[in-house]
């Protein structure tokens, strides 16, 4: 029996949702689903020119994709892969009469409230960690509620490594991948890997970022779009003005093509998070897939990859967000708990894999294996199609 076709609403690649709902698409396509895709510029829901949708393509999804983009298919079924903003309401009203199921995740134990209306008007709700379940089922969903896991995938590193890199050759190279965000916490692992490295020891910090630290950006009353102050390279400047012989930091802080950012999981050793909360941790969970230990605290959707005891966890405590610095997307929910993890053990375990690589590395290498075997393209949208009741 053929399959009913399925029409997609998400971002476009090159952010978290637009990478993973890009996997699934392909994978529900192989699975000869018919599929028509409908991009989301941005955040903004601003129209882009065609390109714009289909710059950010991992290569083996690129000609599959391309094809699915504004595609005239038959459907009854339609995802909505984006965050339950005013988005779900127009789509919801446009898509009347289809079975309309939702794709998001989310970074706290609860949900905005006025997200929970929303998702209970659809036929079922897909998130990717047992962690967004329960968060959904705390806030009031009682729509049926699916765990679909993020895609392991194949990695694309630039055939020439990024020249920054040679300098940094006979290091032992830690790196992080993020926001410079209240939630992301860079400044934590930047201030754990100075307190216990000096620019005596062979090892290095790379931080991929954007330029603007939305931290300041959010405390400033400026109008303009983005001051000196409010940049990452002056927030590390600051932070690196506070020790005397300060451990090698490299700050790449501009927009890169994702064979880049597959150079850097090749050549870093060791990738490290002192983020507050994830719904799932795209940037660890390519990281174990390079074969790289992971260093993070154990709150959140990563729980689902890396398990409870795993022994590179960071000691952390639950803290109010309230008494974090304001992050524009957390603004209604001051009175919920994330992490805040210890700067202090996590120089302690980043010490710790810097003198003995290869017990790291065989840490990791067991969460790579089991990531490998059970999420599949096949295995996990199989689990999709099937939750949204699409015979294959």
């Amino acid at each position: 029996m053929n399959a009913s076709g399925l029409k997609c609403y998400s971002l476009s690649p090159g952010c978290g949702y637009g990478d993973a709902t890009s996997q699934y698409l392909v994978g529900l396509q192989d699975l000869s689903i018919a599929v028509n895709w409908q991009p989301i510029g941005n955040f903004l829901g601003e129209n882009q020119p065609r390109r714009n949708y289909l710059r950010n393509l991992q290569p083996e999804l690129s000609p599959k994709l391309t094809a699915l983009l504004h595609r005239d298919i038959s459907y009854d079924t339609v995802l909505i892969s984006l965050p339950p903003t005013d988005w779900y309401r127009e789509i919801l009203e446009f898509e009347q009469g289809k079975k309309l199921f939702g794709y998001f995740t989310w970074e706290l134990e609860r949900l905005p409230e006025a997200w929970v209306p929303v998702l209970n008007r659809l036929s079922g709700l897909m998130v990717p960690s047992r962690f967004n379940q329960l968060a959904c089922r705390r806030s009031g969903v009682t729509v049926d509620i699916a765990v679909i896991p993020h895609l392991a995938r194949r990695f694309h590193p630039a055939p020439k490594s990024p020249q920054w890199m040679s300098q940094y050759d006979n290091c032992y190279m830690f790196y992080t991948i993020g926001t410079w965000t209240t939630r992301k916490a860079i400044e934590s692992t930047v201030r754990a890997f100075l307190d216990r490295f000096t620019a005596e020891d062979d090892v290095c910090l790379v931080i991929k970022t954007d330029a603007i630290d939305y931290i300041a950006q959010n405390a400033s009353t400026s109008t303009s779009i983005c001051t000196t102050r409010e940049t990452c390279a002056f927030t590390l400047a600051t932070l690196l003005s506070d020790y005397t012989n300060p451990a090698r930091i490299h700050l790449l802080g501009t927009r890169v093509t994702t064979d880049i950012i597959d150079a850097l999981h090749e050549r870093g050793d060791c990738f490290v998070s002192m983020a507050r909360s994830e719904g799932w941790g795209l940037a660890s969970f390519d990281a174990l897939q390079s074969g790289n230990p992971v260093i993070m605290p154990g709150f959140g959707g990563h729980i689902d990859y890396l398990h409870e005891d795993y022994p590179l966890l960071v000691d952390s405590q639950q803290v109010v967000l309230g008494n974090s610095p304001n992050e524009r997307m957390f603004k209604d929910q001051q009175q919920q708990k994330w992490s805040e993890a210890s700067t202090s053990h996590a120089g302690e375990l980043m010490a710790r894999v810097a003198a003995d690589p290869e017990a790291a590395r065989l840490i990791a290498h067991a969460r790579r294996n089991e990531i490998l075997e059970r999420f599949t393209a096949d295995t996990v949208c199989r689990q999709m199609a099937d939750f949204m009741g699409m015979h294959i």
